[in-house]
């Protein structure tokens, strides 16, 4: 679900990096490709590992939280 409603985000990341890696690979600037394909590897696992940890401790986030509380706080208005 966390990754549908990111899709414009993450087609935004891709391509700047897709430019990125042409004005790289037009230069021959391989070690630089290969910096970003990295950067762009880590973004991915950064991202995954994110939603498999919320995954992970969402029912225990459920059973905690006092969700007439939240309710009350997110119908307040917001003071100026």
């Amino acid at each position: 679900h966390y990754f549908r409603r990111s899709a414009k985000r993450y087609l935004l990341l891709f391509s700047s990096f897709v430019l990125v890696f042409i004005v790289f690979g037009l230069l021959q600037r391989w070690d630089l490709v290969y910096l970003m394909l990295g950067m762009l590897a880590g973004c991915l696992f950064r991202d995954i590992g994110w939603v498999l940890a919320v995954r992970r401790t969402w029912p225990f986030t459920v059973k905690v939280t006092d969700w007439d509380k939240v309710q009350q706080l997110a119908d307040e208005k917001p003071t100026p």
